[in-house]
C-alpha cells in the first residue's frame, strides 16, 4: 500500500519535533572527526514546497514550522534557532526551483549538516517520490539512493561501511503491519550495527489506533544499550480525534541528549501547543547498565 505522501504532512509539528532532534543528533555525532552514516529508511521525496496543492489541501504546516516562522518571541533554544537558519538557507538554494516556500524533509536537513568524509543512504518505495528524491540530490555524491522497502534496506545495509552513524526510521504506519516490521527490522539492525544510533519516529493518535504503547514496551526490550524517548503533544485525546502527538524514541543516545531534549520540549509546547492541557514527556525507556 503506497498511497502515502508526506507532502501533505510537510512542515506540521511532527516534523518540526523530528527535525529539530535530528540536528540534535547529527551535531552530536559530529564531535568526533571520524566520519558517520546517515541512512534514511523512509526519505520521501526529501524536498517539498508548502504552496503547492497538497499541502495547502491540509494547511498542517500552521500547527508546525509556520507558527515558529511566525513568532516574534519565545524562541530561545539552539536547535529551534539552527532549524529556522537551515530552512532559510534552503529556501534561497539555486540547487532547487522550489522557490521560497521549499520545505526540507530529513534527507535535505542531513545533507545540510553532513561533512565532506560522511555518507548517506536514502530509501522510498514509492515510485514518484523516488524520482523526485534522485532528481533533488542526484549531484551529491556522499548520498547513495535506493528504490526499496525501507524495513528491508535497514535490515540489509547494516552495518554500514562506518562504525559511527544515525538511522532515522519514520515509516507512514498506513498499516498496523508498520508497527511490527518495524521491530522486527529493529532487531536485525540493531544486531547488526551494535555502535549505531537509531532515531525511532512514531506517531500518537487518538483512539484505538494509538500504537504508541506497543512501540515503547518493543522498543524497551530489544537487545540494546539504551533507549530514550520524548514526546511532543499539541493535544489531549479528549480534544482531537486524530494525530495529537509526536515521539521520537533514540536508540543508542548519545551523551547528554537527555538533557538537551528536556531544554527543548517545552519550548515546542510554548511555541506549538493548541491546548493547555498536553503534558510533554522525556523518560528512559531503557538506561544504560
Amino acid at each position: 500500500m503506497l498511497s502515502y505522501l508526506h507532502g501533505y504532512h510537510a512542515g506540521n509539528f511532527a516534523d518540526v519535533h523530528k527535525h529539530c532532534t535530528l540536528m540534535l543528533l547529527l551535531k552530536k555525532l559530529h564531535a568526533k572527526n571520524t566520519p558517520i552514516t546517515y541512512i534514511d529508511t523512509h526519505a520521501g521525496a526529501g524536498l517539498y514546497a508548502l504552496d503547492d496543492e497538497k499541502a495547502e489541501k491540509t494547511r498542517e504546516s500552521q500547527q508546525g514550522v509556520d507558527a515558529l516562522l511566525a513568532s516574534k518571541t519565545g524562541i530561545t533554544h539552539s536547535a529551534i534557532t539552527e532549524y529556522l537558519h537551515l530552512l532559510a538557507s534552503v529556501r534561497v538554494s539555486k540547487q532547487h526551483t522550489l522557490g521560497e516556500h521549499a520545505y526540507p524533509g530529513s534527507p535535505a536537513i542531513a545533507q545540510a549538516l553532513l561533512r565532506e568524509q560522511d555518507f548517506g543512504i536514502l530509501m522510498e518505495l514509492h515510485n514518484n517520490e523516488v524520482g523526485k528524491l534522485k532528481q533533488h540530490f542526484k549531484r551529491d555524491t556522499r548520498l547513495s539512493i535506493h528504490h526499496r522497502d525501507g524495513f528491508e534496506g535497514l535490515a540489509a545495509l547494516t552495518p554500514p561501511s562506518t562504525a559511527r552513524g544515525l538511522a532515522l526510521i519514520d515509516p507512514s504506519y498506513e498499516l498496523t503491519s508498520d508497527y511490527h516490521q518495524l521491530i522486527s527490522s529493529l532487531q536485525t539492525a540493531t544486531a547488526r550495527w551494535r555502535t549505531g544510533v537509531f532515531a525511532v519516529w512514531y506517531p500518537i493518535l487518538a483512539g484505538e489506533k494509538n500504537h504508541a504503547d506497543f512501540i515503547k514496551r518493543k522498543l524497551a526490550q530489544l537487545d540494546v544499550a539504551s533507549v530514550l524517548n520524548s514526546e511532543l503533544h499539541i493535544y489531549t485525546k479528549e480534544e482531537n480525534d486524530g494525530m495529537i502527538g509526536s515521539g521520537m524514541a533514540i536508540i543508542n543516545a548519545p551523551w547528554q541528549l537527555d538533557t538537551e531534549l528536556e531544554s527543548l520540549l517545552p519550548e515546542l509546547e510554548t511555541l506549538l501547543a493548541q491546548s493547555s492541557k498536553v503534558k510533554n514527556k522525556v523518560e528512559w525507556l531503557k538506561e544504560k547498565a
